[in-house]
């Protein structure tokens, strides 16, 4: 073998593509020549390999191994030319023209042929054909609007919920492949055909196939649980969209082969507006450029047997509670394998819907579990807003029974909560099995077996503790979300919007004089306070002036009728009361989001100390007022909640770590308060970005009340937190509490 790179034979080195490419380059480097020809003068054994040279010296023209650009190679925007071969693409063969594709047109149209179009199913609005797209040689589903339902109006509903199914982007929803109407005029519209069954099918098979085997059954009901959650989580975001389903149900719910679980039939749907807590961040609505709004439709629209209260009684402003109630509804026959109402007449069944006369689940089924009972029945609670807020909550509980977690509806009892931590922890529960046994074979051996299992059981405690502060705390957040929600949802009312843009005009004579928003606010309270435990209701309008309040025990209009409390915390938002101001100073602004008040002390004959719950009223560009329940200390007697955030009362000094479970008189000293060290050691933990789950054990916790003498004891505790955010809440459970 000669040292002359040149004249290597090829047969010597395997690979003999790579080896005449690797001679040619050498040749070029060496020589300065990139002509082939020259090179297989000078290195015939090559010459066979002559086109495949050829082919790779010009992609490496191209991609400018030369280290200069040739003829054609693109240069880049700002005129630089891309030398480096880290910066080109280059398609082979090195022939092919490399062409830059900045030319993009303003608009293309594609269209399909259907073939063997045969029936499926048919519904009351259209009917469902399944046909071969010929040009992606797919199976695809066309609905079709029906011959003898083909009105305008009808028409109008079609395309609307065409258009809706097709702009709601979920997985849960339905792809629409194009909208079309056949030569006839007869309105369809494509979309993804999806082989399966509805829920309704699956529930009938699972109950009436009761001698399965247990084990296959209990698979089978997580499943379809599973499946209701993305039912819950599709409609929670068709609501973030805008959009409101008004006919859920297990027939319009599709479960595919392979896990699919599609909610479909929105020929009923109407746009609404939602509300802020209802979007994801960077979520938008969908409302459709087709018409359509949540006014003017017919009063009764979709079915009885899982139709909310509202809906059955001909609303028109509906909410998403319809939907949430219908989630339930679902719920409800999931777990009975019956809808709430059957075999009813038209008329009664709207009556018993009105009356929420309805069998509880498991009234109807004694082996229905009683955690799923309050979730269902908490979504089909006959007042909107004493429902789930959002169908993501009623998910989120249904998710935390399939973990074999507390639900936020249906707190745990003792037993239950030392059968849950065995659940969770079998291991500690067969040691501790394992030690019996062992006592029982020797007294020495028992001596240190006890001792281990004595050991177990401080641990047990521990855990057990800080598992009934968690729920205690989630009991909470549970509670304030539910008044939020109620708030909210009489914040959204029309009729009060108008009567505050009324009163924002009138000066404080007219104001004095003036009774429509209290009479609004009484009706509303009367109605809707149930077994809140509430002390009063205001309204105040956009400069602070209260034009409502409501107190059971204070009958008659308020002597603090058109007084201006723009300076409480419930009102600006801020973290204390604010100075007064004079009645001819521009008022302070007025809160942006839903607030929990620090503790402050009530004005008039009636002093007290008291949180509030307050929320804006109108929407963001249209601030008409603020909206606010009071709740005063000793209200909430059952509860050992701490407000660790500040309350000054006007003063200089910080009082922080106040129990609301304890009533006092005027003296802000005599406020029941934490501990300085408890307080420290709570201010240890960084709750603010907090989440539940998240108590802490306290060794020598000592109650505010603890007669002289008393020993301190364990205690846990846990953040108040809704929505992600901490109140400034915590919560405290003692050795020996049990949390009902």
């Amino acid at each position: 073998m000669t040292d002359d790179p040149n004249e290597q034979t090829l047969d010597s080195v395997s690979g003999p593509n790579a080896e005449a490419l690797l001679a040619y380059l050498r040749y070029k480097e060496s020589t300065g020549n990139a002509n082939v020809d020259d090179f297989l003068q000078e290195s015939p054994a090559c010459a066979a390999y002559a086109e495949v040279l050829r082919s790779h010296a010009e992609a490496a023209n191209q991609i400018g191994l030369n280290g200069e650009p040739s003829s054609n190679r693109a240069e880049d925007p700002s005129g630089n030319s891309a030398n480096d071969i880290n910066d080109q693409t280059v398609d082979f063969p090195a022939n092919a023209n490399v062409e830059s594709y900045h030319d993009v047109p303003d608009d293309i149209a594609f269209e399909t042929v259907v073939r063997e179009i045969a029936f499926h199913a048919k519904g009351g609005l259209g009917v469902i054909c399944s046909g071969e797209d010929s040009i992606l040689n797919r199976r695809v589903a066309i609905k079709f609007i029906r011959p003898d339902r083909a009105t305008e109006t009808a028409s109008d509903t079609f395309a609307l919920e065409a258009e809706i199914t097709g702009r709601l982007d979920h997985p849960g929803v339905t792809p629409v492949h194009g909208i079309g109407e056949t030569q006839e005029g007869q309105r369809f519209y494509v979309m993804r055909f999806l082989p399966g069954e509805s829920l309704r099918d699956q529930l009938s098979k699972y109950h009436k196939h009761v001698e399965q085997d247990e084990s296959e059954r209990a698979v089978d009901f997580r499943n379809m649980l599973a499946c209701y959650v993305s039912v819950c989580k599709t409609i929670a975001y068709a609501h973030s969209c805008g959009i409101l389903h008004r006919d859920i149900k297990p027939h319009n719910i599709m479960l595919g082969s392979y896990g699919e679980t599609i909610v479909v039939d929105w020929g009923l749907s109407i746009p609404i507006e939602p509300s802020r807590d209802l979007r994801a961040e960077g979520d938008g609505t969908i409302l459709p450029e087709n018409g359509g709004s949540s006014e003017g439709h017919p009063v009764i629209n979709g079915t009885l047997a899982y139709m909310a209260p509202e809906q059955a009684a001909g609303e028109q402003q509906l909410t998403p509670a319809a939907d949430i109630y219908a989630l339930g509804a679902t719920l409800y026959q999931l777990l009975c394998g019956q809808a709430p109402l059957k075999g009813e007449t038209f008329a009664s069944a709207i009556q018993k819907i009105i009356r929420g006369d309805y069998p509880s689940p498991r009234e109807v089924r004694h082996d229905v579990s009683p955690e799923l009972e309050a979730i269902c029945l908490r979504a089909m609670e006959l007042k909107p807003q004493d429902r789930y807020t959002t169908a993501l909550e009623l998910a989120e509980d249904v998710e935390r029974f399939l973990a074999d977690e507390p639900v936020s509806v249906h707190p745990d009892n003792a037993s239950q909560r030392i059968a849950r931590w065995s659940r969770h922890h079998p291991v500690a529960v067969l040691t501790g099995g394992v030690s019996t046994i062992l006592i029982l074979l020797s007294v020495t051996a028992g001596l240190i077996v006890s001792s281990i299992f004595y050991s177990r059981a401080v641990e047990l405690n521990k855990s057990l503790l800080l598992h009934l502060a968690n729920t205690a705390a989630l009991r909470w957040s549970s509670d304030l979300r539910g008044r939020w929600g109620k708030l909210e949802h009489w914040a959204d009312d029309g009729e009060l919007h108008q009567a505050l843009r009324r009163v924002n005009e009138m000066n404080d004579l007219q104001i004095a004089e003036a009774d429509e928003v209290q009479d609004w606010l009484t009706k509303r309270a009367v109605q809707g306070i149930g077994d809140l435990k509430v002390t009063s209701w205001y309204v105040n309008d956009s400069q602070g002036r209260i034009v409502a309040l409501y107190d059971p025990n204070l009958p008659g209009k308020s002597e603090f009728h058109g007084v201006r409390f723009d300076y409480r915390t419930y009102f600006h938002g801020g973290k204390n009361d604010l100075p007064k101001k004079e009645p001819a100073e521009v008022a302070y602004p007025m809160l942006e989001r839903p607030k929990l008040s620090a503790v402050y002390r009530s004005v008039g004959e009636k002093l007290a100390y008291r949180v509030a719950l307050s929320v804006p009223i109108g929407p963001v560009e249209d601030r008409l007022g603020v909206l606010t329940m009071t709740i005063d200390l000793g209200f909430l007697e059952d509860a050992d909640l701490i407000d660790m955030r500040e309350n000054t009362f006007g003063g200089k000094e910080s009082l922080r770590g106040i129990y609301l479970k304890y009533n006092v008189n005027d003296n802000p000293q005599s406020l029941k308060r934490v501990s300085t060290e408890l307080l420290e050691k709570i201010d240890a933990q960084d709750f603010t970005n907090s989440d539940h789950f998240n108590a802490i054990l306290v060794a020598d916790y000592s109650g505010p009340v603890d007669p002289p003498g008393i020993s301190s004891r364990q205690a846990a505790i846990a953040p108040v937190v809704v929505n992600g955010v901490w109140t400034g809440l915590v919560v405290v459970v003692e050795e020996g509490d049990v949390i009902d």
